[in-house]
């Protein structure tokens, strides 16, 4: 069977100076995420850097969700709605999205 491993890297900075706290990031996974992928996900912590077409370079802290599922699922449309959750509840932070077709296997009791 097909799987989808999917990568979502959210910025936690906000446009005027803010960014997206602990609680805030505990508070968005619990209410879009964990509702949408019950069955489990990875959370890192992470740090990235990126080039502004304008060339200034800008660096953030950022939370990373690793998400395995079954191709053509339902689970698909869910990724999408989170994206757009995030970049909603917190002014369009910034979000990059990776999708990838993979081999999967599961070991659990």
């Amino acid at each position: 069977m097909a799987y989808v491993k999917t990568e979502i890297y959210f910025g936690e900075n906000e446009p005027g100076g803010k960014s997206v706290t602990l609680a805030q990031w505990r508070s968005f996974l619990s209410r879009e995420v964990t509702p949408r992928f019950p069955r489990g996900m990875t959370v890192l912590d992470a740090y990235g850097q990126m080039r502004h077409h304008s060339g200034r370079i800008e660096r953030q802290d950022t939370r990373v969700i690793i998400l395995v599922y079954k191709a053509r699922s339902a689970e698909e449309k869910h990724v999408a709605e989170i994206i757009r959750a995030y970049r909603e509840r917190f002014e369009n932070a910034q979000v990059m999205h990776l999708r990838s077709t993979v081999q999967a296997e599961f070991f659990a009791d």
